[in-house]
């Protein structure tokens, strides 16, 4: 991967990737291959890795500071980690979850049986409401 800011190349990461997501203010990059994420700094590098439980897909980082970083494996299972590689949420969701981070900083997770639920990110992940 490549990082390039105003046309010039930043730096450089040599990482298989099966999908990536890039953070807002263009500061860190969370990349997933197989079971694994990875959480780069964009001007310094790798920060740390996570093993999930299985295939992880869709990682999506937050537009809050420090960032988050949510992401779901195969099993079902829903991930959220901070900035420092420490895990804040685990929950079981049954089906693979797709995230996205509402612009209150809640987190959003849908599976494809059905299964949504609102994630309230300023009280420890509590349900907000679930379908």
């Amino acid at each position: 991967m490549y990082i390039v800011r105003d046309g010039r190349l930043m730096n450089t990461f040599f990482t298989p990737a099966d999908a990536l997501a890039l953070s807002a203010d263009g500061s860190a990059l969370a990349v997933t291959t197989g079971r694994q994420l990875k959480w780069y700094a964009t001007d310094a590098g790798l920060q740390w890795e996570f093993t999930g439980d299985d295939v992880l897909r869709s990682p999506r980082i937050d537009a809050q500071r420090p960032p988050r970083v949510a992401v779901g494996s195969e099993l079902g299972s829903l991930y959220v980690l901070d900035a420092l590689g420490e895990l804040l949420h685990y929950q079981d969701l049954g089906a693979l979850p797709a995230v996205a981070w509402l612009s209150d900083g809640d987190l959003l997770a849908a599976t494809w049986t059905g299964v949504v639920v609102r994630l309230q990110s300023q009280a420890r992940y509590e349900e907000r409401g679930r379908v």
